[in-house]
Order: C-alpha cells, then structure tokens, then sequence
C-alpha cells in the first residue's frame, strides 16, 4: 500500500473524486495453448519434422521402454503423428475429417513443447482439453501433469487413464483441472503429457504402430486473479488562494494481481498528483511488482 498526494492548485474546491487505473482484463481466464493441426504447411507424419515444428505448441517424444519417467530424443520412432484428413474429428461425431495426431506404438508420447510458466501468471487453475477417438480395443495410455519436463518421481499427477473400450465409437470430449496446492504447487515448469502406459496391464494390448488413439482440438487455458485496485481517492474540500497550490491530501493506494502500473489522474486542470509528494503533475504512476503495488 502507498500514499497519494493531492493538492489543489488554484481555488477553493469541494469534494474532488480521484480516477485510479490500471490494466484491469475482464476475464480471468487465459489461453497458453491451442492446437487443432489444421495449419497451413503442416506436413504428414511426425509432428516435429522441421516443416511441423515451428507450427505446434506439442512435441512427440518415445518414452524409454517400460520406464514413464525417461524421454528419448524428439520424435525416436515417429511415434506421435499429424495425419491429413480423415482423422480429425469433433465431439459427439463418429466421423473423422480434418486432421489430428496419433499417439501410438509401444512408447509413444506427446507433451507440450515449452514449460507453462504457472507461478509467474500466477494461476490458480489450469485446464487441459481435448477430444479423442479410442481407435485400438484395450490400448491403454495416460494423461499426466507435472513439474518437470522429465516427468520425474514425485512430480507427476495421474490425471487419466484410457483405454480403447469406452468411446462407443465416438469422439468424446476430455478435460482436466488442477488447482495450485491441491496435490500439486504450480511452478514455471509444468507440463501436461499422453502417453502409453508401460508396462502393459493385464489383460490389455502390447504397443505397436498399429495400436494408436487419436487427439485434437487441444486446448490449456489457466485462471488468473483478476487485478484489484484498493484505496480511497475522494477529496475533501481545499483552501488556497489563487496562484498558490494548497495543502495536500493523501490517500492510500495499493493494488494486487497487476499485471500493469496503477496511474493516478487528477480529474482537471486545476489539480495535481504526486506519487511521492515533491514532484506534481496531471498523473502519477505507482510502479507494480510482482502484481503489487
């Protein structure tokens, strides 16, 4: 919390109401990351060939036998691919159209390309969506987050399992929310994955590139507090002769979640604002940091 100064540069005045402002969005939610693979220029096959890398937010890695926690290099096995059309599909539809990417075979893996800085947007949820098609009987994969790119023990939330008997023959719709501190606390480096769950459990089947389900419409959008501004900014009456400023009044001011600085306007001509009591002037900025002023 801060003070205003505020005076009144040439004659007497009554009750002067003070314009406080800052960059105050009217959503809280934000979108990190979409992906439909419907991009001009994309190529078919591995989703990071050169002609498809720079183009999705997603990278495909293969996942080191029957250990969940080991990335191979980018694409090992071309195990995640953006298919042309006659795989894309919506929710609800039993068709496909369009295109989409398959995650297959027997350590297929698909995990957003660059960390979602969740700490410094300060994000009190983030959701992950998308719709699938089951398209392999009894192949199981996974939907994980974590706050490690490795995936590592101890940072990994199980989020969902899937396997190939539940769609009915049908895209179905999937999301997934995680609060900050409910059984995970948001870093700079989180990560959503889809991959095949190693080793195979009973009863289901083994990895090949035959074996695939198919995702798109991927979408991760985050919450993030709406800024506030706080504080009194209403004058009471000033006494000064003309040519001289008066006295001044103060008035405490803060703001939280801010994602801009809090500017102070004087509401005319005759007035003048300060942050900081010696220097005057039609507005005054109070600097933010880290979302605070």
């Amino acid at each position: 919390m801060q003070t205003l100064p505020f005076n009144h540069s040439k004659s007497l005045l009554a009750a002067t109401v003070l314009a406080l402002t800052a960059l105050l969005p009217a959503s809280a939610q934000t979108t990190l990351l979409s992906e439909d693979w419907q991009t001009a220029g994309m190529a078919t096959g591995d989703i990071n060939s050169a002609t498809n890398a720079p183009l999705t937010g997603f990278v495909g890695y293969g996942v080191n036998n029957d250990n969940p926690t080991t990335l191979l290099g980018a694409g090992t096995g071309g195990n995640v691919l953006r298919d042309q059309s006659g795989f894309g599909g919506t929710y609800g539809s039993a068709t496909s159209a369009g295109n989409a990417t398959r995650v297959r075979s027997s350590n297929g893996a698909m995990l957003n390309e660059a960390p979602l800085q969740l700490d410094t947007l300060g994000a009190t949820s983030v959701t992950l969506s998308f719709d699938l098609r089951q398209v392999t009987a009894n192949y199981v994969q996974v939907v994980e987050f974590s706050t490690t790119q490795g995936f590592t023990a101890g940072s990994v939330v199980l989020l969902d399992t899937i396997n190939g008997n539940t769609d009915s023959g049908l895209w179905i719709a999937k999301s997934y929310t995680l609060v900050d501190g409910v059984g995970t606390t948001f870093t700079d480096n989180c990560y959503f994955r889809i991959r095949k769950l190693r080793p195979n459990p009973a009863g289901t089947v083994a990895g090949a590139n035959s074996n695939y389900h198919v995702y798109d419409n991927l979408l991760i959008t985050a919450v993030v507090p709406a800024p506030t501004i706080t504080g009194a900014a209403t004058a009471t009456a000033f006494t000064t002769t003309y040519g001289s400023a008066s006295a001044a009044q103060t008035f405490p001011i803060g703001g939280t979640d801010l994602t801009a600085s809090i500017t102070a306007t004087a509401p005319s001509t005759d007035f003048e604002v300060s942050n900081d009591g010696t220097t005057y002037g039609p507005t005054a900025t109070f600097t933010q940091s880290g979302g605070t002023a």
